[in-house]
C-alpha cells in the first residue's frame, strides 16, 4: 500500500509542476499539487500511521 501513495504522489507532483511549468495555474492545479504532497507524507510515515490507527481502535 505504501508503494501505491509513493506512485501517486510522485505522479499527482509532475502533473502539477509540469502545468505550473507551461503556465496554466488555477485552484485546480493547486488542489492536485496539495494532494501530492499530502500522498507524499502519508507514504513516508505509512507504518507510525498505521499503528496509531491500529492502537485507537483498541
Amino acid at each position: 500500500m505504501r508503494n501505491v501513495f509513493w506512485i501517486f504522489s510522485a505522479l499527482l507532483i509532475i502533473y502539477g509542476l509540469a502545468s505550473l511549468w507551461t503556465n496554466r495555474i488555477n485552484i485546480g492545479i493547486v488542489f492536485i499539487l496539495f494532494l501530492g504532497m499530502i500522498c507524499l507524507v502519508v507514504s513516508i510515515y505509512f507504518k507510525k500511521l498505521k499503528q496509531y490507527v491500529q492502537k485507537e481502535k483498541a
